[in-house]
């Protein structure tokens, strides 16, 4: 529905614990998790997202790359018709 038909992603990084989730993340720029805040450390960062039922948290290292800030800016725009108010 979101994707339109849009094939997924083939460069996903698989992580099974919080710790390996953050631990791939930080030694990847272009790395994307969803987690709770609590995997916050001085390694990543939270990218600002909007709040859904719960928050989304979106944790990056340094500056979002041109592909991480397009999923950023979707979420914030377009993305939004699939939230439910």
């Amino acid at each position: 529905m979101a994707m339109e038909g849009a094939p997924f992603a083939t460069d996903v990084l698989d992580a099974g614990r919080f710790e390996d989730v953050r631990d791939k993340v930080s030694a990847n720029v272009e790395a994307v998790a969803f987690g709770p805040v609590t995997m916050l450390d001085d390694t990543i960062k939270k990218a600002e997202t909007p709040e859904f039922s719960r928050p989304i948290t979106l944790f990056i290292k340094g500056k979002p790359s041109a592909k991480v800030q397009k999923l950023i800016d979707y979420i914030r725009g377009d993305g939004q018709k699939y939230v439910k108010q």
